[in-house]
């Protein structure tokens, strides 16, 4: 997941992380390996992503 943000074009981040965040990913690739990490961290980020109405227009 990491390495695809890294090889993306364009230098703006998809989303804006804290420092600690991204150190503590990188900590938890290095315990469980990078496969895991990026399921658990795509079903966090569906879960969330379900609960925003992304057919509508609506922008907070």
């Amino acid at each position: 997941m990491i390495e695809l943000y890294n090889d993306m074009e364009e230098e703006t981040p998809f989303v804006d992380l804290e420092e600690g965040v991204l150190k503590d990913l990188e900590k938890a690739k290095q315990i469980y390996g990078e496969e895991y990490v990026s399921q658990k961290v795509n079903g966090i980020l569906k879960e969330v992503l379900s609960w925003l109405d992304l057919e509508g227009d609506k922008k907070q």
